[in-house]
């Protein structure tokens, strides 16, 4: 019986054993530390900015990156977030129906806020710390 889609797996006979060099080529002993980009400066101005709770967002927070770096922002928590951060929130945006009221028929769409932020005071157990 043969199979239906066939085999990949050729035998030529040719067992033939890479050399010990080839194997060991590239690999290092000791991997280079990561630095984190924030412990390094990257970031010099930050702000805090809260989300606003919104049908966007889910309960667990929302992940955005900048340039390979990750913030998990959590809605009604303040956050010291690098000011690159706010181009990102403000930028993520959605078209809204605007529905007219006597007809509840749609008339047209409104830009808005994918994540709704304020920018916060900093908190008073960060201002302590």
């Amino acid at each position: 019986m043969q199979p239906n889609f066939g085999t990949n797996l050729v035998d030529d006979g040719d067992d033939t054993l890479l050399p010990e060099s080839a194997l060991t080529q590239g690999v290092i002993d000791t991997p280079q530390p990561v630095k984190p980009s924030l412990a390094l400066g990257k970031y010099k101005k930050r702000v805090w900015i809260m989300l606003t709770d919104s049908d966007q967002i889910p309960p667990t927070g929302q992940f955005i990156g900048h340039n390979g770096d990750g913030f998990m922002l959590r809605p009604n928590v303040p956050a010291e977030v690098p000011v690159e951060l706010l181009d990102i929130l403000n930028i993520a945006v959605w078209d809204a129906p605007i529905v007219d009221q006597t007809t509840k028929q749609i008339t047209g769409y409104t830009p808005r806020l994918r994540f709704p932020y304020q920018v916060v005071r900093k908190p008073q157990a960060a201002q302590a710390a």
